[in-house]
C-alpha cells in the first residue's frame, strides 16, 4: 500500500528500495540503504562487479551485494564511500539521483554466507520486483484518474470529452488495467510472504503486466489531455518519466514471460499430438 501511495503521489523517494534492502537485512539503519538486484563476483578480498543503472545510487549511504555462487555465496554490505568503490551519477528519464555502481574488490561486512546467503537475496529481488510494481500501479492510477477528471471538464463540439466513445473506452480500459495490476500484487505480495513454491511465476506475472499494460497507461492518459499533456508545466509527463523508468527497473519482458510461460505449461500441460488426451 505504500508503495503504491508513493507511486501515485510521485514522492521522489527510494521508499520501496530501501524498505527491501532492511527486510534484506534485517534491520532498521539510517540514510539509504539499498539492495543491487545482480550478483556481483566474490574475489576471496573482496566483491567486485558492475551495476550500470541503480536508481537512487547517488545517495546511497549502504549498499547490499550478493556475490558468488554456492558455498562462496557471501551477502554483506559496501560502503558507498569506501575503497574500491566507485559512484557516478547518470540521469535516468524520470530524474532520480540514479547512479552507475562499480565494486573493485571492495571489503564488504558479511550478514550472510552460503546458501542462505543467496536464498535471502533472491527473496529479497523477488520483494523488489512486487514494490516495484506497485509503485508502478500507484503511478497508473493518478495518471487515469487525472485523465477521468479531466475528461469531465474539457469541452469540444459542445459535449465533454468523457462523453465520446473512443475516450471513454480508453479510460475504462486502463482502470481495468490498473485494478488487474493491484490484484496480482496483492497475489505476489502474499505468495512471497507465505513463501509459496509458486512465488517467483506469481512475481514474473505481476512484473510482465506491468511492463506490458501499466506502463502503458500514463502515455493513454496523455492522449486524453492532448496537447496541454505536452507542456513542462503540466503533471501528465512526470507519470509517463516515472512509468517508463519503473517498468525498466523490473528487467526484461521476454525474462518474465518465459517463467510464466514454463509456469503454466507446467500446471496445465499441452496434449501432444497423436496422443489419446
Amino acid at each position: 500500500m505504500l508503495a503504491e501511495a508513493a507511486g501515485a503521489a510521485s514522492a521522489p523517494a527510494p521508499l520501496a528500495l530501501a524498505a527491501v534492502a532492511g527486510w534484506c537485512e534485517d534491520r532498521c539503519a539510517d540514510g539509504v540503504s539499498l539492495l543491487l538486484l545482480e550478483r556481483g563476483e566474490h574475489t576471496g578480498v573482496g566483491v567486485s562487479g558492475v551495476w550500470p543503472l541503480v536508481p537512487y545510487g547517488a545517495v546511497a549511504t549502504r549498499l547490499l551485494v550478493c556475490a558468488g555462487t554456492g558455498d562462496t555465496t557471501v551477502l554483506g554490505a559496501v560502503e558507498p564511500t569506501g575503497p574500491g568503490v566507485l559512484c557516478e551519477p547518470v540521469t535516468p528519464l524520470d530524474h532520480n539521483p540514479a547512479a552507475r555502481i562499480t565494486l573493485n574488490n571492495a571489503p564488504i561486512q558479511v550478514i550472510e554466507s552460503g546458501e542462505c546467503a543467496g536464498r535471502r537475496h533472491r527473496d529479497a529481488r523477488l520483494r523488489s520486483f512486487v514494490a516495484q510494481v506497485a509503485e508502478l500501479v500507484g503511478i497508473a492510477s493518478a495518471a487515469n484518474d487525472a485523465a477521468t477528471e479531466y475528461a469531465k471538464l474539457r469541452v469540444a463540439f459542445g459535449r465533454p470529452i468523457g462523453a465520446f466513445q473512443a475516450i471513454k473506452h480508453r479510460l475504462v480500459d486502463q482502470r481495468c488495467a490498473v485494478e488487474v495490476g493491484r490484484a496480482l500484487v496483492n497475489r505476489a505480495a502474499d505468495a512471497c510472504q507465505q513463501q509459496h513454491p509458486d512465488a517467483a511465476a506469481l512475481v514474473s506475472l505481476a512484473a510482465y503486466w506491468g511492463i506490458d499494460a501499466l506502463r502503458a497507461v500514463p502515455e493513454g492518459a496523455t492522449q486524453v489531455f492532448g496537447g496541454i499533456a505536452y507542456t513542462w508545466e503540466h503533471d501528465a509527463h512526470v507519470h509517463l518519466r516515472r512509468a517508463a523508468s519503473a517498468a525498466g527497473n523490473l528487467g526484461q519482458r521476454a525474462y518474465h514471460r518465459d517463467i510464466v510461460t514454463r509456469w503454466l505449461t507446467g500446471r496445465y500441460p499441452v496434449d501432444q499430438p497423436g496422443g489419446d488426451g
